[in-house]
């Protein structure tokens, strides 16, 4: 079955100055040992923004390479300009520092120890605030199935049909490897998705058999989005404010009697309204936002997430009267996300502070024609 395993230990890190030659995988350094998430540039107060190389290094052993799986290193956040190395192959790159990507790294690997190198290139001045620099969010190893859950391709909908019953409506996108062959009836590909209540009980499910129909195999290569609808849902508890009351989706991928993939996600249900002379309407209930800009930092902490710290922060900002956070400026860690739905706090998710135009010299409007596609799709799926 697929696995997702956080990877954070193991690590190695060694800092270099920025130039041309250390742009190549270094050899024979000294690795520091460190945990994920890191921020290497709180270590040095008196020099917070200073150019440089970060390196990250560590080795790992796979017993066995199966030619119906892929492996996949997802990071949910690095800053930035960042390049992944396999056994010192280029497996991919990616450039903003707060958007999520995944590099498959399958084609790089053998049997026996690996190598994985993280190269990350801080340069000064790159922001208006303090960025930290380095792997300063979770690393996870993904091993999938050839046929699997395409990443955050899952879409949770709750919908209000009357005054006391709901409905889900969820939309899943599905990668087939064997487009040609996967309605055959010996070997069906079926989707499983079950609703659970607050307290973990059951209350709705659904199956339905992943197929491609006639011109959709053209049209849609390799993957196929299924509509799932799961109710009715009677009197729901309400996500609100300072009560995130949340459900729970639990999704499974078969074939053929076996199960491929199996994934959990947390929603709430709620209303939502803004009225251009009355103001924001939260189920039904008229809501004054008192909100605050916050940026993804913990102050003398650094830029390296932590669940425990964030918490602390809502809590204060809780007791000052804030029900609502703008992510200034950027997209948040996955698990402030999560926190905000726990705790009952709305977010407004932002993308970019700046686009074609800088407002700091090696800032990300560098890349931002080239890129900032490849980052709303990471944006849009994940928040």
């Amino acid at each position: 079955m697929a696995e997702k395993i956080l990877w954070n230990t193991g690590w190695g890190f060694c800092e270099q100055e920025l130039n041309d030659e250390n742009r190549r995988i270094p050899r024979n350094v000294s690795y520091k040992p460190i945990d994920i998430p890191h921020d290497w540039m709180i270590y040095d107060v008196h020099n917070l923004y200073r150019d440089s190389i970060g390196w990250y290094h560590k080795e790992f052993q796979i017993k066995e390479i199966k030619p119906e799986e892929e492996i996949c290193l997802r990071f949910d956040g690095v800053y930035m300009d960042t390049t992944v190395f396999v056994n010192g192959s280029e497996a991919g790159e990616w450039k903003y520092g707060y958007s999520t990507f995944e590099i498959e790294i399958t084609p790089f690997l053998k049997v026996g120890v690996n190598e994985i190198d993280v190269r990350v290139v801080y340069q000064s001045l790159n922001t208006r605030w303090y960025s930290g620099a380095g792997i300063y969010r979770n690393i996870w190893w993904k091993n999938r199935k050839k046929d699997h859950i395409l990443s955050d391709g899952i879409y949770i909908t709750p919908v209000k049909e009357n005054e006391t019953t709901w409905k889900v409506e969820i939309a899943t996108e599905v990668k087939v490897a064997d487009v040609e062959h996967v309605n055959r009836p010996d070997s069906p590909l079926l989707l499983k998705q079950a609703v659970l209540d607050v307290q973990g009980n059951q209350i709705g499910r659904d199956e339905t058999q992943v197929t491609f129909i006639g011109e959709q195999v053209d049209a849609l290569a390799d993957s196929v989005t299924v509509l799932q609808k799961i109710g009715p849902v009677e009197s729901p508890m309400l996500w609100d404010l300072e009560q995130g009351n949340l459900y729970t989706l639990k999704t499974e991928l078969w074939k053929g009697g076996e199960l491929l993939e199996s994934e959990t996600q947390k929603f709430g249900s709620r209303t939502m309204e803004f009225l251009p002379d009355e103001g924001f309407f939260l189920n039904g209930r008229h809501v004054k936002i008192n909100g605050v800009c916050e940026h993804h930092d913990f102050g003398c902490l650094g830029a390296a997430f932590s669940k425990a710290a964030a918490r602390r922060k809502f809590e204060i900002l809780r007791k000052m009267g804030v029900n609502a956070i703008r992510t200034s400026h950027n997209m948040p860690a996955p698990e402030l996300m999560d926190l905000a739905d726990e705790m009952g706090f709305l977010i407004t998710s932002e993308s970019f502070d700046m686009w074609e135009k800088s407002k700091t010299p090696y800032d990300y409007a560098r890349f931002f024609n080239e890129w900032f596609e490849k980052d709303v799709e990471s944006w849009v799926r994940r928040d």
